[in-house]
């Protein structure tokens, strides 16, 4: 049997009652129309718990948990979307699909060519309805937006990608996946241009931060693509790689 999912980001155990806000309220009472008694999925990190109505709220409902229903299937690698912050519906299509195909963070880069700022608010929203909508019990986390110099500076990442089309600059050194030495759970980042691309001084910086492009595709594709290619590319490779 399906049962509509609730994101719930506090602690939960069996046994708990717990009391959802207004927006959830009404969305389960009088959207989903949830009676005392009908029973919904409560997720979050630790993994879906099976939860009943025990209040029927339009402003706080309560549930009463019953159940552990199983973990989170995460990647085996862990994946950020740097991701030159275009336009926001392309944006908010990004967050839906990269959250979709497994990504584990995105984070929002000011470059030359990119906007200048997002709804950092409308953004997470879109982000746990995905996770609702995916079966997904993690949300893809939307990181602070940084400047792409900034980000450069405070990176970690042992595997760094440039999402690159080597028609566009002859400068950025190209590699293959096949290259990547695998290890146990890596981190790695793909870096996505703006729309009009990386200025060249910026791909200078890039460059010496250790990046090496990656062709994605025979053809230059929008910046809306790059990431649902990025993330395809890697779990093709991940699954061919010799572990």
């Amino acid at each position: 049997m399906h049962l509509h999912r609730i994101y719930y980001p506090q602690a939960i155990s069996i046994g708990d009652t717990v009391t959802l806000n207004s927006q959830q309220s009404k969305h389960l009472i009088q959207v989903l129309r949830h009676k005392l008694g009908d029973s919904c999925c409560l997720f979050n990190n630790q993994g879906e718990y099976i939860a009943q109505v025990q209040y029927a709220s339009l402003t706080h409902a309560k549930l009463i948990v019953h159940e552990y229903s199983g973990d989170d299937t995460q990647p085996p690698y862990h994946v950020t979307i740097a991701q030159s912050i275009p336009q926001t519906k392309r944006l908010n299509m990004i967050i839906q699909k990269v959250s979709e195909l497994g990504a584990t963070s995105l984070q929002p880069l000011v470059s030359k060519y990119s906007l200048k700022g997002h709804n950092s608010v409308r953004s997470n929203k879109i982000a746990i309805a995905a996770a609702m909508q995916c079966q997904r019990n993690t949300p893809l986390v939307i990181e602070q937006s940084l400047t792409l110099t900034n980000w450069l500076a405070q990176l970690t990442a042992d595997v760094r990608l440039l999402a690159h089309h080597p028609r566009l600059s002859k400068k950025v050194p190209m590699m293959t996946m096949n290259k990547i030495e695998v290890h146990e759970r890596p981190h790695i980042v793909w870096l996505v241009g703006p729309e009009a691309g990386f200025a060249d001084d910026e791909l200078d910086t890039i460059v010496t931060a250790g990046f090496c492009g990656v062709q994605l595709s025979a053809y230059i594709l929008r910046t809306e693509t790059v990431s649902l290619a990025a993330l395809a590319v890697t779990d093709y490779w991940w699954q061919h790689a010799e572990h």
